[in-house]
Formats: C-alpha cells, structure tokens, sequence
C-alpha cells in the first residue's frame, strides 16, 4: 500500500523522476466497456446527447453505406476508462502520477482509421510520450501526454488519441483558501424559449441519409450551430454512466480501493471523510478547494459535444477522421455551451481516392460569451459522382 507523504499533492523533482520511468513503456487499460455492445453504444450516445439513428437504430444503420451498426466516434473513450480494480495489479493506475496534484485536462488529439463496429471487441493499450516542467500559477507544475491506440478483435488500428495533462500543486485546503462561489445563472423565459428553438431545429438539420458531397463543401461555409445544457448535475451523471469512470466507487470497494491507492483520494474536511479525485465534478465544497467555482463537466464532454456537431453535419457518408479539441475552461453547472465552426479547407485525399477531406475549426461557448473549448477536426466527404467511399 502507498504511503501518503509530506509532498503529497506538490510537483517535486521525485514525482517527475517517477512518471519519466514509464516513458515508452506500453500499459495495458481497462475499459469500461470491453465490446462495443448495442446497449454500451446506446449508454453512451444517451450521455452525449446524441440521437442519431446511426448508432440507436441496427435497421437503419444497416440501410446506410456502412451497411451495419457502429457506434459514435468517441465511444472510444469507453474502452479505456475503468482503470484498476481492488486488490488487482497490471494496469497503472494514472493517479500514481504526481499523486495528489490538481489535474487539469487540456486537449485531446483524435486520429481515426475505421468505425467502430457494433459487436466488436476493443482493446486499449497506452504509452506516456512526453513529461515536461512548465511554470506554475503558483507553485510548480507539469504537462504529460499520454497516446492510447484502440485495436479491433481483426488486430486493426481503429484509433489513438493523444491526451494531454497539466498538473499543478495542491496546497492545503481548508476555508480559508477556497475558491470564491462562482453564482448560478438564472435563465428568463426568452432564453429557455431560444435554446429549446435550438433543440428542435436540431433534429430537422442533422443530415442524415442526404449525403453530403465534398464537391458542395467550400472554404468559409459554417457549420451548423448545436446547443448543450444548461449543465445540470444530472446531465454530468448521465454522461459518466455512458462514458466510464474509474473512481466511481461505493462503501467497501470505494473504502479498500482507496486504502490501496491513496493518489486517488480527496479530503472532505467538512465530514472528516475521504472522497475521490472526481468528487469535484458534482461536490460544490471539493471544486472549490481545487480552485473552481463550482460543479463542473467533464473535459471530455466537450470533445465528444464537438464530435457529435460534426457527425450531424457529415451524414451518414461521411466520416471523421481527425479531431483536436482544447479545453479552455471548464463548464459550470448551469452553463450553457454553443457549439459552431466553420469549413477552413477542403483537399485531396492522400492518396487520391474518390473522397476529399474537408477541414474545419470548432469552437465551444457559453452564455456569458466565454470560449470554453476550440479545436480543429478533418471529414472525409464522398464526391458527387462516387458510388462508395472507404470507411477511413
């Protein structure tokens, strides 16, 4: 069992040492979802919020050119997000990196070769390819990248995803040095009215089976506009029930696995008991000590929001094949996130085939006018007069 110590949740040149020995070095993840069931695919574009047929309706999904069910680009992330289990040994647990500090999530760089197939079996294997210093807002702190590569039960790549971390040091909490309340937004009727205007627009501009050709794309053109929240505590639930967690744990198990893994405890000084690292997503008093406002989203919310405007716009045609999305700051509970973009380029396929590949830059705002998450993303779009077009 670890042992917490007096630098516990500080960027020491120990801490550093420790992470750099696994520099390269491959480890094996756990998903929450190990098969890319009807039902996981299903949990999962329920947390997004996303109700393309595509991924909820086998009929119809076996209409399309894919001529099967599969799930939503990000489903992904489910493969690889369970961590370790009590008492078992062989996965590493990321909290053991600079055990303790505040984790920020700062972007996520998405490079996809195929579908995801309905049915499927996804194995996820991780490798830490940089760990490097970086000034402190106060104290020290540090940025590591983390590549994960999905393999299909055939043995093909189905995607990697480069994930980047800062972490900074956590000084003592207590009242004294919680960070200020940030107040709830309060919604008048004109504004409720605006955003359910833009739910049910939604659902009549997702392309769908009207295929999108990359002859019709040019530079300049926007992207539909999609709308998320307001955030509720139950809207980050939701998202975690399909997304994963490996710290959502209760009672004996919660208990023992923190025995064993003390990296993944947070103090609750008001009730003198431990919670874990993602008790701050829906623990006012935890986020504050951390320095938020508030309950906040989960980073990954936001990527898979910007995946799921894409997919709209795409169509059943299309298909995602890059995405970049940073995280600028976090979404409060109460906020609302637009989400827009624009068409940047739109280029031959390397090699030339009978698709193009249409870039676009992504943005993510909230009510108050705050850029919450940019990014960049690449489509592959048929031309008009092909009659199929590859799957990556």
């Amino acid at each position: 069992m670890a042992e917490l110590t007096a630098d516990w949740g500080l960027v020491t040149d120990d801490a550093l040492a420790a992470v750099r020995t696994w520099l390269g070095v491959p480890r094996r993840e756990r998903g929450w979802n190990s098969v890319a069931s009807d039902d996981a695919i299903w949990h999962f574009a329920q947390g997004v919020g996303d109700d393309n047929p595509l991924w909820w309706d086998r009929d119809y999904a076996e209409g399309t050119r894919w001529a099967r069910l599969m799930a939503p680009p990000l489903f992904l992330y489910t493969c690889s997000n369970a961590g370790l289990r009590v008492g078992e040994d062989g996965i590493f647990p990321a909290e053991h990196w600079l055990p303790g500090t505040v984790p920020i999530w700062v972007s996520d760089r998405w490079h996809f070769h195929r579908p995801t197939w309905a049915g499927e079996r996804v194995t996820a294997t991780a490798e830490l390819m940089s760990v490097e210093e970086r000034p402190g807002r106060d104290g020290r702190a540090a940025t590591h990248v983390d590549r994960t590569s999905y393999v299909g039960e055939d043995g093909s790549l189905i995607a990697e995803c480069f994930k980047t971390h800062n972490r900074y040091d956590r000084r003592p909490g207590g009242p004294s040095t919680l960070a200020p309340e940030t107040p709830l937004t309060v919604y008048t009727d004109d504004e409720l009215a605006a955003i359910a205007a833009q739910y049910d627009h939604e659902l009549s501009a997702r392309r769908g089976a009207d295929t999108l050709h990359g002859d019709d794309v040019h530079e300049g053109q926007p992207l539909p506009r999609l709308v998320k929240g307001p955030l509720t505590l139950t809207g980050i639930v939701g998202f975690v029930m399909g997304w994963g967690s490996p710290l959502c744990q209760t009672n004996r198990i919660a208990y023992r696995y923190l025995a064993e893994h003390p990296g993944a405890r947070l103090h609750d000084d008001r009730m003198n008991v431990s919670d874990t690292l993602e008790g701050p997503h829906w623990e006012p008093h935890l986020a504050r000590m951390g320095g938020m406002g508030g309950c906040y989203d989960f980073g990954a919310q936001r990527v898979c929001w910007l995946a799921h405007l894409l997919t709209d716009w795409c169509g059943d045609d299309g298909f995602l094949s890059a995405l970049e999305v940073r995280l600028r700051r976090p979404n409060l509970v109460g906020d609302v996130t637009w989400l827009g973009g624009g068409v940047t380029a739109v280029r031959e396929s390397e090699p030339a085939d009978d698709s193009v590949l249409v870039d676009c830059a992504l943005r993510a705002t909230n009510q108050r006018g705050e850029e919450t998450a940019t990014g960049t993303a690449t489509v592959r779009l048929p031309r008009r007069a092909a009659t199929s077009a590859p799957a990556g």
